[in-house]
């Protein structure tokens, strides 16, 4: 080859997209530098030595088979990550394999020649991941449904491979993608139609080494450390497959997420203590399911009436009731047996009231599910009066979950309502309701396109906000059914002096199906970031008690009629992470968009020295 004489990039498929490609065209750290294919042809006369070197490292990596895999195995692996992802989840529960999933996905993305390619790697991880974690939409909903939240899903994780593709040779890349994989979590969850929050990789943590961080940075934070776990996994993978020295960014994102996990291990939950100092001067009672042929535990010492006054440094205990009524035929009719589903609570809470009064328990309150009256009991006279006899045999509140009018002609809400000898008293109003199930979205352009609209006759109104019951006593942070996965849900009402946390569902049609456990997770997850209690109330099934440290007190079996009585702390320490509020959150999306506009201006830079190289070649 004559001097002065420069080869272009060969003419090839594979070529041409390594091209695009700063993993290519860079150092074992990526130099997306523009400079590296602008000589496209032959020059002649003197070129810079940097060129020349930096056209030669671009035609020997593009040759590289081990630096630009075949673009189908891209996906194949990128959706194999989803899969393992999936598995953090029910039905699998395997939350050790979090981290890994996403590593799979990191390692995909930092190989990924263009980030078009890094977008499909994404959507097929997303698609992987949703569409299994979701899996329980087909079985209850059909596959329509399921496809078009898993494609919406999907794109996206679309967005995660294109932000990894900007940031991932920054200095520093676990930090920033594991930013961008928080930030876009946070927007999945939110939009569109109220967003979807399924599938965040917090609420996997309940059963990990990781839990104990829950209570300090709460699902988003907890959801950022196994990110950035999973960055440090991918990049000393990669370094110990190509025989290289581990990048100084995997090293400290791993030590950064192994140190946070040690150093809460260290430090006493901030709210072991009284915890602990509930249990160890008056043990919390087992739970009593029905059939029960010793029912109900001997009452908590000094406990009697209205919850204790606990000493100092100890936690007051409140004893709650959980009626589980069921559903006849096969459990997922609640609306076509709703005068026998009410009647069964009746039932039920007539059978809880003898037992507890044929071992002198003194309740502080009763639990109904959502839809325990599928009616509006304040204007039905035949539920209104099922829920009075239930409270005048129990001799307590009863909080029960019914839909009541809303206000307008053809809306309605879907409400917790405080039942007293007095009849209702304070209510909570859902706030997040699901789409094409209690409310149409576009319902003209819907009902054009589906006749299944009509058999939505009314349009839920959300609530706005929220502040704690007070019932007998008791602050209590109400939530319903799917309102439990949302942030600004529970965490405010607890910020604002709630002692206990209820949760009253239905999921009647997502019977048999894994939703069911991964709701269950879900609410460990926000005792733990919660430091509460917290008590649950399905008319199917999960119900039952989980304590500040997320651990089970107590479940009832699913699809029978039953009730039990839970013993359970009252607590009124604020945990760091409901201090913290939504600036976790927050803190992620802002370094997500730190990381995009600080790649944006290297990039620039790097077509302005490419630019000039290019002057001074010709």
């Amino acid at each position: 080859m004559p001097p002065g004489v420069v080869v272009a990039m060969p003419s090839t498929p594979e070529a041409e997209g390594a091209a695009e490609s700063p993993v290519q065209l860079g150092a074992s750290e990526g130099v997306d530098d523009p400079t590296a294919h602008v000589t496209t042809g032959v020059t002649t006369g003197h070129v810079p030595t940097a060129v020349r070197r930096l056209d030669t490292a671009t035609f020997t990596r593009a040759r590289s088979p081990r630096r630009v895999p075949r673009r189908p195995g891209y996906v194949v692996i990128a959706a194999c990550g989803g899969a393992i992802t999936a598995t953090a989840f029910a039905p699998w529960g395997s939350p050790l394999l979090a981290p890994v999933g996403v590593a799979v996905f990191v390692a995909v993305a930092r190989a990924t020649p263009t980030r078009w390619a890094t977008m499909r790697a994404g959507g097929f991880f997303g698609a992987a991941f949703m569409g299994l974690t979701l899996s329980w939409m087909w079985a209850s909903l059909g596959m329509g449904p399921w496809l078009a939240l898993t494609f919406v899903q999907a794109l996206w994780f679309a967005l995660v491979g294109l932000g990894w593709f900007a940031v991932r040779e920054l200095p520093g890349w676990p930090v920033w993608c594991a930013a961008v994989w928080t930030a876009i979590e946070g927007l999945r969850a939110t939009w569109p139609l109220g967003g979807m929050p399924w599938g965040r990789l917090g609420f996997s943590a309940p059963d990990a080494p990781w839990a104990m961080v829950l209570p300090w940075v709460g699902v988003s934070g907890t959801t950022f450390l196994i990110a950035l776990a999973g960055c440090a996994l991918a990049g000393l993978t990669r370094a110990a497959w190509s025989r290289q020295a581990p990048s100084g960014a995997a090293y400290g994102a791993l030590l950064v997420a192994l140190g946070t996990v040690a150093a809460t291990a260290q430090v006493a939950s901030p709210v072991a203590n009284a915890v602990a100092a509930t249990a160890a001067s008056d043990p919390v009672p087992d739970p009593v399911p029905d059939p029960v042929p010793d029912p109900v535990p001997d009452p908590v010492p000094d406990v009697d009436g209205p919850p204790g006054e606990g000493t100092e440094g100890q936690a007051r205990v409140a004893l709650v009731g959980v009626v589980q009524g069921g559903v006849p035929g096969s459990g997922t009719r609640v609306v076509e047996n709703h005068r026998q589903v009410t009647r069964n609570h009746l039932a039920e809470s007539v059978r809880l009231a003898d037992r507890v009064a044929d071992q002198g328990v003194d309740l502080s309150l009763v639990l109904w599910p959502e839809n325990a009256t599928a009616v509006d009991p304040t204007t039905d006279p035949t539920a209104r009066a099922a829920v009075l006899d239930a409270v005048d045999a129990l001799g307590v509140p009863i909080v029960a979950g019914s839909p009541t009018a809303g206000p307008s002609e053809g809306t309605a809400r879907n409400e917790t309502i405080v039942w007293t000898d007095a009849g209702p008293g304070q209510r909570y109003t859902k706030q997040h309701l699901v789409p094409f199930g209690e409310y149409v979205p576009f319902r003209g352009l819907a009902a054009a396109i589906s006749s299944r609209v009509a058999e939505i006759s009314r349009d839920m109104v959300p609530g706005q906000t929220a502040r704690p019951l007070q019932v007998a006593g008791v602050r209590i942070a109400s939530a319903i059914c799917f309102d439990v996965a949302y942030d600004d849900v529970i965490g405010p009402q607890v910020a604002d002096g709630a002692e206990l946390v209820t949760i009253s569902t239905s999921n009647a049609m997502f019977l048999g199906t894994a939703q069911l456990e991964q709701q269950w997770m879900i609410s460990r997850a926000r005792a733990l970031e919660t430091g509460r209690s917290v008590v649950v109330a399905s008319i199917n099934g999960i119900s039952g008690a989980i304590g500040p440290d997320g651990t089970v007190i107590a479940r009832l079996p699913e699809r029978e009629t039953g009730s039990m009585v839970v013993a359970v702390p009252l607590l009124d320490t604020i945990t760091p992470a409901i201090g913290l509020g939504p600036w976790p959150q927050r803190t992620a999306l802002a370094l997500a968009v730190v990381g995009l506009l600080w790649s944006l201006v290297l990039r620039r830079a790097r077509h302005r020295r490419a630019s000039t190289l290019q002057s001074g070649a010709a």
